[in-house]
Formats: structure tokens, C-alpha cells, sequence
């Protein structure tokens, strides 16, 4: 069992893991692939050794106006994305960029998971993932409509509100739904989640908006360092291919990685701190350990679509959490 980048070919299992999010046909695979291959949305998945998906989560970025709807609706949250899809409130990734270098993003969420004997192992795996790959975005809020009393439990355990409960009538209108699946919208503001020291969601607003300005093919790269916990020069040939838009990388891509690396730890010299230059090493060692203090630096990610458009990718390097 691991966890792995969501490729194309798991979106119809995970829709079928979560009916009441997004219907029981495939209406939404379309607009799922959409989000996915273009870089709004991201995703990880558990699977199994045969790589059957036994659970996953997907994250939108989404607009203000969106972001109100939502919390002040009556509808279920796949009305809300189906509409933000088709009206342009999903964030793109020149506006998801902007806003986490700016006012913060707000985060909409979507999980779910199969029953069964290793249940407990897929919920562990799926929370780590998320909160290791969302812990250094600059969050202005998080959003999650989720199903039934236990899980809205659980979730003001961690910290959330519920802004919209199943048991009021007024919060859902359409009273089969509500009957059915018993929904709950729940989530949280950043001013909210910094008022509680230690709490687990409050791991989640962490971040602040990045010092440096990082050039997504900078920070591609280093992502599979400092994220996937992986040395880019480790990968397969073929693979590290994939990261460069030229094919004159080819024959020197080694030449090609300390090129960029070597202009990342200089923007990171000259943004954020002068003394450095006097106590300058060969390893970059202080360079190196101000992107592990401040990992914003290097967000928002954009490997999670490479390896969405490139499957080898995501089933060959999969995220580092360990199963047992």
C-alpha cells in the first residue's frame, strides 16, 4: 500500500468512492480531467499493491465569491462545483500563484475512501499526504462537505466549524439529499485557526506568503528534493526529461539541474539575507536549510500535474509516506 500522485485512469474509481460529491454516474470525469491535467486542481490516491485506488483526496483553490456561496448555500457542494468549474471560479495556476503570494488561497476539499479491514491504514495515509503536500501553501481558509455524524465529529475535533448541518433543515434544500447522505459543510478561516495553538488544523495555516518569488521551472525542480524527498538526479533518465521543455537538455542534464539550483540559492542569497554571502559554503548549506524552514518558498507545486499528464511519473515516485 502507498500513496501516489492521481493519474487519469483513477478518477472514475474515486468518483465512485463518493457518489453524494460528485453523482453515481461519471458526469464529472470530464471536469475533473480538466482540473487535474490543467494544474487547478490536485490529487493523491492510496492503492494497493495491484494499484486498485482503496481512497483519495482532491483540492480546488477557489475564488472569494465561490468560497461565500458555498459556506451561505443551501446546495450540495458539487452545485457549487459544477458552477465555479464552468464560471471560472476555480483558481488557475497563474491565480493560484498570485494569491499565495498575496492574500492566501481558500482551499476546497473532496476525500473519500473504501470500507473494509484496512480502513484505518487508508484514513492515516490520506491525512499524512494532505497535510504533508498542503502544509506550506498560504491558506485564507479550508472548506469540506462531508457525510454523516461521525465525520462531522471528527472534523470539529481537528478544529473546524460546521458552517452548515444536516440536522437544520434551512442548510440543505434538497431533503432527499440531506436524508440520504447527511452532509455538513465544515471548515475554517485562518484568523480562526491560528486562535488554537496545537490544534491539528491549525498545522494547516502555518505558512505565510513566501519572501522570495521562485520561477515555476525552479521550483519544479526542486520539489522533487525538498517534497517528494528524492534527489532529481536519482531519477530515471527518461524521467528527468520531463521537467525541462527543451530537448538541447538531453546530453547535459546534469550541467542543466546545477544551472537551476545554482540560480535558485542565489535568489534565495540575494531576497532574503546578506550575511550569508560571507559564510558561503559549497554545499549551500544555508541556503538548503532556509527552503526546509520555509517551504512556502518553493509552493505552489507544480509537479502534481507533470505527473498527472505523465503517469510513469506517479507511479514511479510516489509521495513519501510510509504505510506501516
Amino acid at each position: 500500500m502507498q500513496v501516489r500522485f492521481a493519474v487519469q485512469s483513477d478518477i472514475e474509481a474515486c468518483v465512485r468512492l463518493v457518489p453524494q460529491a460528485f453523482f453515481t454516474d461519471n458526469r464529472f470525469v470530464p471536469t475533473l480531467h480538466h482540473l487535474l491535467a490543467t494544474g487547478r486542481a490536485l490529487s493523491a490516491v492510496v492503492v494497493d499493491k495491484s494499484d486498485g485506488v482503496l481512497g483519495f483526496w482532491l483540492s480546488l483553490f477557489i475564488s472569494n465569491s465561490l468560497q461565500t456561496s458555498i459556506r451561505e448555500g443551501q446546495h450540495p457542494v458539487r452545485h457549487y462545483l459544477a458552477l465555479g468549474a464552468r464560471e471560472g471560479h476555480i483558481l488557475s495556476p497563474k491565480e493560484i500563484t498570485h494569491a499565495h503570494r498575496g492574500e492566501g488561497l481558500n482551499l476546497l476539499c473532496f476525500h473519500g475512501r473504501q470500507k473494509g479491514n484496512s480502513e484505518i491504514i487508508v484514513i492515516r495515509l490520506l491525512n499524512e499526504s494532505f497535510f504533508l503536500i498542503h502544509r506550506a501553501y498560504h491558506l485564507k481558509s479550508f472548506l469540506k462537505e462531508v457525510y454523516g455524524e461521525d465525520e462531522k465529529c471528527a472534523h470539529e475535533q481537528l478544529g473546524c466549524r460546521a458552517y452548515r448541518d444536516h440536522l437544520k433543515q434551512e442548510h440543505y434544500s434538497d431533503f432527499n439529499f440531506r436524508n440520504r447522505y447527511q452532509p455538513s459543510l465544515v471548515g475554517i478561516s485562518r484568523d480562526e485557526a491560528t486562535c488554537q495553538i496545537n490544534s491539528k488544523i491549525e498545522m494547516l495555516f502555518q505558512a505565510v506568503p513566501p519572501k522570495v518569488a521562485i520561477p515555476k521551472r525552479l521550483r519544479r525542480i526542486a520539489q522533487v528534493d525538498f517534497v517528494l524527498k528524492r534527489h532529481f538526479l536519482d531519477l530515471e533518465h527518461q524521467h528527468q526529461l520531463l521537467f525541462f521543455k527543451s530537448s538541447r537538455c538531453d546530453k547535459n542534464i546534469n550541467s542543466t539541474f546545477n544551472v537551476y539550483m545554482h540560480r535558485l540559492y542565489k535568489q534565495i542569497r540575494l531576497d532574503v539575507n546578506e550575511q550569508w554571502h560571507a559564510h558561503r559554503r559549497r554545499s549551500n548549506y544555508y541556503e538548503r536549510r532556509y527552503i526546509e524552514q520555509h517551504l512556502e518558498v518553493l509552493y505552489p507545486l507544480e509537479i502534481h500535474s507533470l505527473f498527472y499528464n505523465h503517469p510513469e511519473l506517479a507511479k514511479r515516485y510516489p509521495i513519501p509516506i510510509r504505510a506501516g
